[in-house]
């Protein structure tokens, strides 16, 4: 990923969600690159990194549509009304 042609969209807690996240802006046409920060090793059976923060970058020229689809993801869909 070339930091000059990519902007930081959100920073989400948790790479489950990011990668819902991703799934829903690919699937309206926009690319996607996550980054986890990567924690301390872990002992259990599950890592610190499916539950820290991972930030979702997206390219300078899909940034406003990714803000839009953004909006769009994080509103709840209204009583009575069925998601698209």
């Amino acid at each position: 990923m070339d930091k000059l042609s990519w902007e930081l969209l959100t920073q989400i807690d948790g790479l489950i969600q990011a990668e819902v996240l991703q799934s829903y802006l690919q699937a309206n046409d926009v690319p996607v690159e996550i980054i986890r920060e990567t924690g301390m090793p872990s002992t259990y059976p599950f890592t610190a990194d499916e539950f820290g923060p991972v930030e979702i970058y997206v390219p300078k020229e899909n940034l406003e549509r990714a803000r839009e689809l953004l909006i769009l993801f994080n509103t709840p869909p209204e009583e009575g009304q069925e998601e698209k």
